[in-house]
């Protein structure tokens, strides 16, 4: 079977990470994977990218000019964002038509907008869903995959199809907690997560306060970071707020 996986960045964030532990993963001996992504030189960062790190794997990874997009009321932007998806889509189905594929995967709702071709797969991540993107790949998707129940069940409210819940697998190998180190006796509560809004650090930094303020000697530990430089002033509310809750950073 020949799967073709597409992302909309080549930058690893969670999704991407997800997407590299399941290509490693992969009976090479049934499935054919292969990767379609911005590619190197499209964004600028340093570290690992995705395809860089499929290429490794011995993938075939090729390069299309995928967008991730922001949300936006503004309607040139979405005009722009509209007709670079009809594009991509395009794009993608002939790719899916002259490489002979049986299965398109779209690593996330981004990636969906810009994917079309034989039996295409939703991968959904998140919970909030702009209604036009939604409507978009309802019409199209053949199913989809969710992270968690919580996904699940909100996205059957506007798939108006079958969802399946499909947990984000883990490496062992590259990740066991207690083996390679220790972080001390005292408990850590850790939250990990791109520093974005939608994603409610400042909870976490509240429940942690509250905790400590019961149980002093316990620690907490937030791991992401601003992953595009979008969001530096929510980057810096997070700090401030950190701050004035006596949480040290």
């Amino acid at each position: 079977m020949r799967v073709l996986y597409v992302s909309a960045t080549d930058r690893m964030g969670g999704a991407e990470a997800s997407l590299l532990t399941l290509l490693r993963a992969i009976d090479r001996d049934s499935v054919e994977p292969i990767l379609v992504c911005p590619g190197k030189g499209s964004e600028s960062f340093k570290g690992d990218s995705l395809s860089s790190c499929a290429e490794e794997l011995g993938i075939e990874v090729i390069n299309l000019p995928l967008i991730r997009m922001r949300r936006t009321m503004n309607p040139v932007t979405l005009a722009g964002y509209m007709s670079h998806c009809a594009k991509m889509r395009g794009e993608v189905a002939e790719i899916v038509r002259k490489r002979e594929i049986h299965v398109v995967h779209a690593n996330s709702v981004t990636a969906a907008l810009q994917s079309d071709g034989g039996a295409f797969i939703c991968h959904l991540r998140d919970l909030s869903i702009p209604t036009l993107a939604a409507r978009n790949i309802a019409s199209r998707a053949a199913t989809f995959i969710a992270t968690s129940e919580a996904v699940a069940e909100h996205a059957r409210t506007w798939t108006g199809g079958e969802v399946v819940r499909i947990a984000n697998g883990v490496d062992t190998d590259r990740f066991a907690p207690g083996v390679r180190g220790q972080v001390g006796r005292n408990p850590y509560l850790l939250m990990i997560g791109n520093l974005v809004p939608w994603k409610r650090h400042f909870m976490f930094l509240e429940s942690l306060a509250e905790v400590r303020s019961h149980m002093p000697m316990v620690k907490g530990v937030i791991a992401g970071t601003d992953l595009f430089g979008d969001h530096r002033e929510h980057v810096m509310y997070l700090r401030n707020l950190a701050d004035d809750l006596g949480l040290h950073y």
